[in-house]
């Protein structure tokens, strides 16, 4: 990617990228059309705080959810309520930081994965107990309508996630 961003900016030709990137990068001829992970972080603290969680766990893949995530955690700040922060872990067994978090009966749950994983975690919740009514789950994939969540249109849960297109308005 860097090779063909230093050739358009030497052919002064437009480069165009859809893909997370942490950096803020100023080259002249890049347009990044994905959110930067600033501005989606402190859109997730805008919908928690109008939740009113006090306290909910982070569920994250690898250190880029924690990247991606970090205006969640610097808007919490020391407080009485606890942020609790697990990782998925290798493999495709996600039920230990399920199972721990059940057994905290943390309800508020922030997931922060690929999108190939987020129905097998989910579905493993679901086996383990946590996704009734009383669980609200801030998924921050955006491209969460990729999933097939049918599975779980039944059992109550509160599933949210952002979208950056109207399907209705193209």
């Amino acid at each position: 990617a860097s090779h063909v961003q230093s050739i358009c900016d030497t052919m002064e030709i437009p480069h165009l990228e859809t893909r997370w990137d942490y950096r803020l990068r100023r080259e002249s001829c890049l347009v990044n059309l994905y959110p930067h992970p600033t501005t989606l972080s402190k859109a997730y603290v805008d919908l928690v705080q109008a939740w009113g969680w006090k306290s909910f766990t982070i569920i994250y893949e690898n250190n880029e959810g924690l990247v991606r995530l970090q205006e969640l955690l610097k808007a919490h700040g020391p407080s009485e309520y606890p942020i609790t922060v697990r990782q998925l872990g290798e493999g495709s067994d996600y039920r230990p930081p399920l199972k721990q978090i059940k057994n905290s009966a943390e309800s508020h749950i922030v997931l922060d994965c690929s999108t190939d994983k987020i129905y097998n975690v989910l579905k493993q919740a679901q086996q383990i107990g946590m996704m009734s009514d009383y669980h609200s789950y801030l998924i921050t994939s955006l491209d969460l309508h990729n999933v097939d969540l049918e599975e779980f249109k039944y059992g109550g849960t509160n599933i949210t996630a952002l979208r950056l297109v109207d399907p209705e308005k193209p």
